[in-house]
This record gives structure tokens, C-alpha cells and sequence, in this order.
């Protein structure tokens, strides 16, 4: 799953879902994209990865505790498969 976040989110947000993570709530990995030294954008990627995009069960799960956890902050969530 790929949830942008506003630079002010970021800390926060990628915080959750870390935890999250740990504690087997969510995919099998997460990733926070890092700001470079001279990026202006003012939106930050964090990465939730499930172990099988063709498992659908497991995909939706994902995406329904990342709304229960309020990550999606009412934007739209995207998955990336493979």
C-alpha cells in the first residue's frame, strides 16, 4: 500500500505504521521514502508491503487496518501489486 503523507504527517504517520508493523498488524515490511538535502516536494511516501498481491483477503485486510488506524488521513490509498 503507498500512503503520502504532508512532510508535517510524516513523523507521525511512518510512526503508526512502524509500530504497527512490529507487532504483525500489518504487511510484512513498511519503507519511509527520506527527504534529500535540496527535495522540495511537501509529500512523503511510506510503503506497506503484503506478501502475496494476489492474496486479496490479506490485501483488503491491510488497507481496512490502515484506515482503522486513521493512516489514510482521507486520501485516497493506492496499492502497487508486485
Amino acid at each position: 500500500w503507498m500512503l503520502f503523507c504532508t512532510v508535517f504527517e510524516i513523523n507521525e504517520v511512518w510512526e503508526s505504521v512502524a509500530k504497527a508493523t512490529a507487532n504483525n498488524e500489518l504487511g510484512i515490511a513498511a519503507k519511509v521514502a527520506t527527504k534529500p538535502h535540496l527535495d522540495q516536494r511537501t509529500e512523503r511516501l511510506i510503503c506497506v508491503y503484503t506478501e502475496d498481491f494476489s492474496n486479496i483477503k490479506d490485501v483488503t485486510r491491510v488497507a481496512e487496518k490502515l484506515k482503522q488506524l486513521g493512516l489514510t488521513r482521507g486520501k485516497p490509498l493506492y496499492y502497487k501489486p508486485g
